[in-house]
């Protein structure tokens, strides 16, 4: 598999070695930003979400924030 970021061409491959790390507790937004084949781009809703002990909990979507473009 081939990820791109800004340039940037990362490739995966079964030898690829990938660890997954929790996000430490506490309260956290997110959101994405989807681009199509023509280039146009979409912003994805602002998502909330709590962590505690490495669990997720409380997804919600936050109507306080909105998107920014870079």
């Amino acid at each position: 598999a081939v990820y791109s970021d800004d340039g940037e061409e990362i490739i995966y491959s079964d030898n690829t070695k990938l660890s997954l790390k929790s996000l430490e507790d506490g309260d956290y937004i997110s959101s994405a930003v989807i681009t199509d084949q023509r280039g146009d781009y979409y912003y994805s809703n602002i998502m909330g979400l709590t962590m505690s002990n490495g669990k997720a909990s409380d997804w919600r979507v936050e109507t306080e924030y909105y998107p920014q473009e870079y």
